[in-house]
């Protein structure tokens, strides 16, 4: 039993290690930036992969901007932006009683890492219904 015990903690340690490792290497490599800011933008390559960073602390990451036109809002947002629209009850009440289409732009920006997504939104009734749009960019 304490073997077990020893080998879960090395393993809850190596995990918190790796953890710290990647945020740390945040500062310094442009294609961990990247990594980090697709999953606020739903845009990982995987289930797998997005529910992996979700371990990752978010908070205050990045400058996180979310646009939906026309003319509904533009805020800018601390981490998850798209919960603006999946949780934010001004922005569901406003979609709810507007015409679409309407249109997603989520930019985020780390030192001079930029990714810009942007989502193309239809409300059909009870459904609102996300597809990537053909200028969704990577820069």
């Amino acid at each position: 039993m304490k073997a077990l015990h020893d080998l879960s903690t090395k393993a809850f340690y190596a995990v918190l290690l790796a953890t710290a490792v990647l945020i740390s290497s945040m500062a310094f490599s442009a294609d961990i930036q990247k990594m980090m800011m697709r999953r606020f933008h739903w845009r990982d390559t995987s289930f797998l992969h997005w529910s992996a960073l979700q371990f990752v602390p978010s908070m205050y990451n990045f400058s996180n901007r979310i646009e939906l036109s026309p003319g509904i809002s533009s805020l800018q947002v601390n981490h998850f932006p798209m919960r603006v629209i999946t949780f934010n009850p001004k922005t569901r009440e406003q979609l709810a009683v507007s015409d679409g289409p309407y249109r997603v732009t989520l930019s985020s920006h780390y030192r001079s890492t930029r990714l810009e997504t942007i989502y193309d939104l239809d409300r059909q009734p009870p459904y609102l219904i996300f597809r990537y749009a053909d200028k969704s960019q990577n820069q």
